[in-house]
C-alpha cells in the first residue's frame, strides 16, 4: 500500500502530471521539460526526482544531458496500471496542449 501512496502523491501535483504527459509523447531531456514551464531548472529537477523515486520515470545520462522516459520496464503493477490508464487521459486539456507547444530544445 505504501508504494501506491507514493505514486499517488507523485501524481497529485499538476506540474508532475504534466511532465508525465510530456514524457509519454517521447523521451525528453531536462532542457525540453524545463522549456515547457515557467520554473527554474532546480525546481524541474526536484519534480523529476519525485517522479523517478516513485518509479514512474527513469533517467539516462548521455554526455552532458539527462534524458527521461516512462519506466515501462518496471516490475510495479501499480506503475504499469497507472501509466496505461493515464495514457489517453487529458489529451484535450487546453493547458496541456499549450504546454506541449512551448517545448524547445537546444540539446
Amino acid at each position: 500500500m505504501k508504494e501506491f501512496v507514493k505514486i499517488s502523491k507523485a501524481l497529485s501535483d499538476l506540474t508532475r502530471l504534466t511532465i508525465i504527459k510530456l514524457i509519454q509523447d517521447k523521451e525528453r531531456c531536462v532542457c525540453e521539460i524545463q522549456s515547457a514551464f515557467d520554473l527554474s531548472q532546480p525546481a524541474i529537477s526536484k519534480h523529476l526526482k519525485i517522479l523517478e523515486d516513485s518509479g514512474l520515470i527513469k533517467s539516462e545520462k548521455r554526455g552532458l544531458w539527462v534524458y527521461y522516459s516512462l519506466d515501462k520496464d518496471t516490475n510495479s503493477e501499480y506503475v504499469k496500471t497507472i501509466l496505461a490508464n493515464i495514457k489517453d487521459w487529458f489529451e484535450e486539456d487546453k493547458d496541456l496542449i499549450k504546454t506541449r507547444k512551448k517545448i524547445k530544445c537546444d540539446c
